[in-house]
């Protein structure tokens, strides 16, 4: 039980368990934990800083009311990271923009939220060369990541799913070459494909239909969106 580990507060949930550098590492090279909340926040944080952590837990980051912790990673301070948004937005920076800060901070704003927009994921563009987008409504695509050009933080960032009415990215996931994901349904609908069988779409266009939402309130689910 995570309980046995950290005291969860009311109306608090786990969001990213993140594998800390071997101490052999750690003292040679510098690395940081990266964190970003819904409403755009970013903060980088020497990972020393994280040290000592009780049953209580200690703070990650300062959020205003109504924001979210919604992904973390850990990295060295020189890569390149991509944002990404559930209406189809993602902005990608260099890290060394981001200024170091201590854990208590509540870090810097990193793009230009639209209307009802929020960040959804943050990523080392290294690892991930090649995305899959999933959307709610049961669309599928690729993205080459290295196409997405470099910006400055706090720009608008870059389309790159042009969604339908009412639809978000529910899920952004590595792209394991010949493996299946498995797609559910909030109404049990469940559909698996192969990774090789989703196809590679201009950035800014739509994804291919891969699961029908037959009915009212249907949805992707996010959680359940994994490769098996």
């Amino acid at each position: 039980n995570i309980n046995n580990y950290i005291n969860l507060k009311n109306n608090e949930e786990i969001k990213k368990v993140l594998i800390k550098k071997n101490k052999k590492i750690l003292k040679k090279k510098k690395f940081f934990i990266l964190t970003c909340s819904k409403n755009g926040k970013i903060k980088k944080t020497e990972i020393k800083k994280y040290e000592n952590i009780n049953k209580n837990g200690i703070i990650s980051c300062n959020l205003k009311k109504k924001d979210e912790l919604v992904d973390a990673i850990v990295t060295n301070g020189f890569n390149d990271i991509i944002i990404y948004t559930k209406k189809g937005f993602c902005i990608r920076i260099n890290e060394i923009e981001i200024k170091e800060s201590g854990r208590n901070s509540e870090g810097i704003n990193c793009i230009k939220l639209k209307e009802n927009d929020e960040i959804i994921k943050i990523e080392n563009i290294k690892e991930n060369p090649t995305i899959i987008i999933a959307t709610e409504q049961g669309y599928c695509k690729k993205n080459k990541t290295f196409l997405y050009k470099k910006q400055k933080k706090k720009g608008k960032g870059k389309k790159i799913i042009k969604l339908k009415k009412e639809d978000n990215i529910v899920k952004i996931l590595k792209n394991n070459f010949n493996e299946e994901i498995v797609l559910i349904t909030n109404k049990g609908n469940t559909l698996k494909i192969k990774t090789k069988n989703i196809k590679t779409n201009k950035i800014n266009r739509s994804g291919n239909k891969v699961i029908k939402i037959k009915k009212e309130k249907e949805e992707i689910l996010e959680n359940i969106i994994n490769y098996l």
